[in-house]
C-alpha cells in the first residue's frame, strides 16, 4: 500500500485464529493505525487480499465488512444520551425500535453501564466514555472488532482497570479483536499474540511470551521491555563480551546480548560464574521501592537497570561495581539494520 511514490505498508503476511486478541505495536509512522484503517476499509489497499473466514472483504466498503470500531477519541456524539450513542449504528442499519432497545440494553449491561442509558455524555468520565464506545462497536454483533489505542487518553491507574475489563469481555465474548498501542505493557497484558511494526512492516508476530522470550532482532528486543543491547564479538564460533565467552555457538552474523533491567544484579565483588561485565554508576533515581542506575561500560556504553531498593545495599554515583544477568539463558540476537 501506498501513497505516491511512498510505500506505506510492505509484504505484510498475518492470519489470526477465530477469538484471538492481536495487537499491532510499534514506533509512530510504522504504519499500525494505517494497517488497522485498511482493514476497516477506510483505506485501500492497492495489492494483496484481505480476508475473513476465507471471504476476501478487500474491495467491500467499510459498511458492509461487520466491523466494530474504538475510535482513539471515542468520536461519541455530545448532543445524545448514552443509549442514543450506542443505538446510533443500528439505526444506521435500520433496526426496528424494538431491537434497538433490547440490544442497547444488552450491551450496555456488558459494560456495566445500563443504569445510565439516560445520561448526558458530558457527565461521564474518561473510563465511562471508554465503556460507552465500547458498547456502541460492540452493539450490532460485529464479525471483528478494531481498536485504535482505546486507552491512550486514560490515567495510568484507570488504564489498567481498562485493560482487564476489555481484555475480560472479549474472552467471554469471544470476537476477533485487533488493537494498536504504542504500549507495550499493555500489549503484554492484553494480546494473545503481538505484530512488531517498523517501516510499514511486521518484524515479528508471535504470542506475547514468544516475543518477550525469543525476539527476532534487535529492533524487537529493544521494543519490548526495558532492553539493553551489548553488542557482542565472535571467534572460533563462540560468542564474547569482552573477554568473556557468552554461552551460544556464534553465527557469523552482527549480534548483540539482551540485558532486560530488571534482570540484572549489581555486586561489588567480581562474580565467579554467569555472564557479567563492570561498570561505572553514572547516576541513579530513587523511586520507591525500586532505583534505577544509569551505567557507563568499558567500552563507553551507557545501560540503565532497575533493582528493589530493599535488595541493592548502598551504591553511589562515581561507585565501580559488576553488572551480572540473572538469567540462565542469555537472549542473543541479530542486529536489525
Amino acid at each position: 500500500m501506498s501513497y505516491g511514490a511512498f510505500q506505506v505498508l510492505q509484504s505484510i503476511n498475518m492470519q489470526i485464529a477465530p477469538g484471538e486478541f492481536v495487537t499491532l505495536l510499534g514506533p509512530s509512522g510504522s504504519g499500525k493505525t494505517t494497517l488497522l484503517m485498511a482493514i476497516a476499509g477506510f483505506a485501500q489497499i492497492d495489492a494483496g487480499r484481505i480476508e475473513f473466514s476465507g471471504r476476501e472483504i478487500s474491495g467491500l466498503p467499510a459498511e458492509r465488512r461487520n466491523i466494530g470500531i474504538v475510535f482513539q477519541n471515542y468520536a461519541l456524539f455530545p448532543h445524545m444520551t448514552i443509549g442514543e450513542n450506542v443505538a446510533y449504528p443500528l439505526k444506521v442499519r435500520r433496526w426496528g425500535k424494538a431491537e434497538r432497545a433490547i440490544a442497547v440494553q444488552e450491551a450496555l449491561a456488558r459494560v456495566q453501564l445500563g443504569h445510565l442509558i439516560d445520561r448526558n455524555i458530558a457527565q461521564l468520565s474518561g473510563g465511562q466514555r471508554q465503556r460507552v464506545a465500547l458498547a456502541r462497536a460492540l452493539v450490532f454483533n460485529p464479525s471483528v472488532l478494531l481498536m485504535d489505542e482505546p486507552l491512550s487518553a486514560l490515567d495510568k491507574s484507570l488504564r489498567e482497570d481498562m485493560q482487564f475489563e476489555i481484555k475480560e469481555i472479549q474472552k467471554r465474548l469471544g470476537i476477533t479483536t485487533i488493537s494498536v498501542t504504542h504500549d507495550q505493557r499493555e500489549a503484554l497484558s492484553m494480546a494473545d499474540k503481538i505484530a512488531i511494526m517498523r517501516a510499514g512492516q511486521v518484524e515479528q508476530f508471535s504470542s506475547a511470551r514468544e516475543v518477550f522470550d525469543s525476539p527476532k532482532n534487535s529492533f524487537v528486543a529493544q521494543f519490548i521491555g526495558d532492553t539493553n543491547l551489548l553488542r557482542l564479538k565472535q571467534a572460533n564460533g563462540r560468542f564474547y563480551l569482552g573477554d568473556l565467552a557468552v554461552p551460544g555457538n556464534g553465527t557469523g552474523v552482527a549480534s548483540a546480548l539482551v540485558l532486560r533491567s530488571d534482570e540484572i544484579e549489581l555486586s561489588r565483588e567480581k562474580p565467579q560464574v554467569g555472564v557479567f561485565v563492570p561498570a561505572r554508576i553514572n547516576a541513579s533515581a530513587y523511586q520507591g521501592t525500586e532505583t534505577v542506575f544509569h551505567l557507563g561500560l568499558d567500552g563507553q556504553e551507557q545501560i540503565s537497570i532497575r533493582c528493589r531498593t530493599n535488595e541493592i545495599g548502598q551504591f553511589s554515583e562515581g561507585d565501580q561495581v559488576w553488572v551480572k544477568s540473572t538469567r540462565p539463558d542469555p537472549i542473543i540476537v541479530p542486529i536489525a539494520e
